[in-house]
């Protein structure tokens, strides 16, 4: 008898090790995308089915945007030395505003889906990461 519980344990072990084999992928062709950039790039956003912007810049630099109109293939970078901060924060407004926030409350927002900026800061000195806009009014 225990030689039949054997036999059956043994198979059982081979048709799940075989049935529960992960399916292979095919090799696929790698494409490189220059970002025109080595800066560090931090968050990045979809406003729709082409364009995509990334926040980003050096720490104690300056800000770098990136922005794509061809969903992310070529990208046009814009500089912001006299932000002289990194952006680490991205968010947009239910009216299709872009903000961005770094440190020392520095902020650039665009209201033409990133094609210009603006350069403000918060009162207040400190680390912003992250930005949300529930309505337009209140962020």
């Amino acid at each position: 008898m225990p030689r039949y519980l054997y036999c059956v344990f043994v198979a059982i072990m081979v048709f799940f090790t075989n049935s529960c084999k992960k399916d292979l992928l095919p090799l696929q062709q790698v494409q490189t995308l220059n970002s025109h950039t080595t800066s560090r790039l931090n968050k990045i956003k979809f406003l729709n089915d082409s364009v995509v912007i990334i926040a980003g810049g050096e720490k104690f630099g300056n800000a770098e945007v990136l922005r794509s109109t061809d969903q992310g293939y070529t990208w046009s970078l814009s500089t912001f030395p006299n932000v002289s901060v990194g952006m680490y924060g991205l968010g947009v407004s239910p009216s299709g505003y872009i903000y961005l926030c770094g440190f020392y409350g520095n902020t650039l927002y665009s209201k033409d889906q990133g094609i210009s900026w603006v350069h403000n800061k918060i009162n207040v000195d400190a680390y912003y990461v992250g930005v949300a806009f529930p309505t337009d009014e209140k962020g």
